[in-house]
């Protein structure tokens, strides 16, 4: 019966993480460790858990240390793949921060120089030396993320609501280009799930939309469960949703982490809230 227990307070735990929910997570992990040693998958679970990246690779780095368990070597592919990502990221920072303006500047620059070396070298007498004049090309470094996104038909996959008009204009399964909002760095998703991406284009019909698209979306899976739709991402160099008014249209993502055994059979769009001041009957969209 003991076993019992300890088994069900871990799955508990992985369900709790794979709902986002990390409060939760930790809590059922500091249980478990009161009356149990620590063991790798807790770490694991641990440090999925936490909601700052520093923490959260702090714990990783532990567990890597622990290369003889399964954990251990599955923290240490983790530590490389997110190095590896950062690496990327920081190359196109850098390659954008030379704009073609900044480019011309510095190709002009360099020319000048070389045009004040020729003429000090003639006023002092010494025999001019013809000296090629250099062509600055900087290239931009291209990350090489894989778009996975296939293209809709959006009038195919429409919802009308009283605050405004969703259309679901482009799919991504198993994205790979899953960001964190506040520090734009590359998100993974927890093992065993994988990352659902939705391209949305909304139309505002009501005054101002703050919350575009005024709804809540929830993906319903092939196992009859249902996902929220995660805030805190997006995907990377695409646009995100803006607050609009009445008659203008915006474009973005929204993302979905759902288990790689289910496929999504459809996209709910439902009131923002049970009190929401325009309620309306929930939309059903298939995806298929």
């Amino acid at each position: 019966m003991r076993g019992c227990v300890v088994d069900l307070k871990l799955v508990q735990a992985q369900i709790a993480l794979f709902k986002g929910e990390r409060a939760e997570t930790l809590r059922l992990i500091h249980e478990y460790r009161q009356e149990h040693d620590d063991d790798s998958m807790v770490m694991w679970l641990e440090a999925q858990a936490q909601s700052d990246r520093e923490a959260r690779m702090q714990r990783l780095q532990v567990l890597a240390g622990r290369s003889d368990s399964t954990y251990g070597q599955l923290a240490q592919d983790t530590l490389r793949v997110e190095a590896e990502y950062a690496q990327k990221i920081e190359a196109v920072r850098r390659a954008r921060s030379f704009d073609p303006t900044t480019r011309r500047l510095i190709g002009l620059v360099g020319v000048l120089v070389i045009g004040i070396l020729i003429l000090v070298s003639l006023g002092v007498g010494q025999t001019p030396v013809e000296i090629p004049t250099p062509t600055v090309t900087i290239a931009p470094t291209v990350v090489s993320l894989p778009d996975r996104s296939r293209v809709l038909v959006a009038d195919s996959y429409t919802a009308r609501y009283p605050r405004g008009i969703l259309q679901v204009s482009a799919i991504e399964d198993e994205s790979a280009r899953v960001i964190r909002r506040e520090d734009q760095t590359l998100v993974m998703p927890v093992p065993g799930a994988r990352f659902y991406a939705l391209k949305i284009v909304f139309e505002c019909r009501g005054g101002v939309c703050n919350q575009p698209p005024e709804a809540r979306l929830r993906l319903e899976l092939s196992n009859g469960e249902y996902i929220d739709a995660r805030d805190d991402v997006q995907i990377i160099n695409e646009l995100v949703l803006e607050p609009i008014a009445l008659g203008r249209t915006t474009t973005g993502w929204v993302i979905f982490e759902i288990p790689t055994v289910t496929s999504a059979d459809a996209l709910l769009v439902n009131p923002p809230s049970e009190d929401a001041e325009v309620a309306f009957e929930g939309i059903r969209i298939v995806l298929g």
